[in-house]
């Protein structure tokens, strides 16, 4: 059996980038410090928030016109006035619109190993102790909370070079259980009060899950010997005494939530193509030439197949081919033998005379 060691937490880094709360992390090849991405914003990439926004803005439109003192204080301000954000939080507020966001925080505070439960209020304890049943009906004990890590990359997933994103998350626990089936019993827990999202929960699992400790005093990495293939999520709907465990599984879905997460990440970061008349497709396709004539092996499938539609003569047409044979493939030899034929028109009587 695998010795429990006693619990542990570690204080979360402060520094972050100016305007932002993207922590400052330094890479692991060195070099200077670099904002990584929360991995809660990482995770929200999945979610529209449609719904939660439309939500949101009710309750600011309500708190406002329920009550006069917002209205009057609001009503000289513009958009970008420093005050405004301060009224339309006070404005949330009113309407209880923080309400529940403040229940999930105190539930949290009462779960943490050494909370004081008897200072827990009587309506947040069938919570509370529903968490803590939970846990020990299944023998689980927890070990480490609040631990600030840095997920850089995925050994198991070599070109996953550069996700660079960083968080605090609830709980390592300890799984007797998973001995029984030669796997890690260190696993990472995260508590969810509100909804279960398993997408959003999937990248932020995974994400931890293949973390190191990071102390931002030292700027140094540390492992957490956890179960990198499942977590787990505790969920504690609110205010019904009832605490669902939940299994991740992070190869399986981990992975591939990670994976769109990161796409989008990337798609958001890139730079608008601003491309007028005479560039775009003018352009594009002087580039494919270039490419196809340097034999390019970055050259894509669909640039291929146009130089290879618009080739104006067959010595370039075979140019083209030479240059790119490893690329053809069935439907490109068919587009290029259509094409000789077209450049060419005695070939195919030559072919039917034989």
């Amino acid at each position: 059996m695998t010795e429990v060691p006693t619990f542990t937490t570690i204080t979360a880094p402060q520094p972050r980038q100016a305007g932002t709360n993207r922590p400052l992390i330094r890479p692991v090849a060195g070099g200077e410090l670099v904002p990584y991405t929360r991995v809660s914003t990482l995770a929200s990439y999945l979610d529209d928030g449609v719904g939660i926004r439309a939500w949101d803005n009710a309750n600011v439109a309500i708190g406002v016109a329920r009550h006069q003192d917002l209205q009057g204080l609001i009503a000289p301000l513009e958009y970008g006035d420093p005050d405004l954000e301060r009224f339309i939080e006070l404005a949330r507020d009113r309407v209880g619109g923080n309400y529940k966001a403040n229940l999930g925080t105190a539930a949290h505070r009462f779960m943490e190993p050494g909370a004081n439960l008897e200072d827990c209020p009587d309506w947040l304890r069938p919570d509370v102790d529903s968490y803590y049943e939970a846990l020990a009906a299944r023998g689980i004990t927890q070990l480490e909370a609040e631990q600030f890590v840095v997920c850089d990359s995925i050994p198991a997933v070599s070109e996953w070079e550069e996700i660079r994103a960083a968080g605090t998350f609830d709980r390592i626990v300890h799984v007797p259980a998973l001995e029984a089936i030669g796997q890690n019993p260190r696993v990472t827990l995260d508590v969810k009060t509100g909804k279960f999202h398993y997408r959003a929960l999937s990248v932020q699992l995974t994400c931890y899950s293949h973390g190191w400790r990071y102390d931002h005093t030292t700027e140094t990495r540390t492992p957490l010997d956890v179960n990198t293939r499942w977590a787990l999520c505790a969920h504690v709907p609110q205010g019904e005494g009832r605490t669902n465990l939940r299994w991740i599984n992070l190869r399986r879905h981990g992975y591939r939530a990670l994976r769109l997460a990161l796409d989008l990440r990337q798609w958001r970061s890139d730079p608008m193509p601003r491309d007028g008349y005479d560039g775009g497709p003018f352009t594009e396709h002087e580039r494919a030439w270039e490419a196809a004539m340097a034999g390019d092996p970055d050259l894509t499938a669909w640039e291929l197949e146009d130089v290879l539609a618009t080739a104006k003569d067959v010595e370039t047409l075979r140019a083209v081919w030479k240059n790119n044979r490893e690329l053809m493939t069935p439907r490109l030899r068919t587009i290029a033998e259509q094409r000789a034929l077209i450049l060419n028109p005695n070939a195919l009587s030559a072919n039917e005379k034989e």
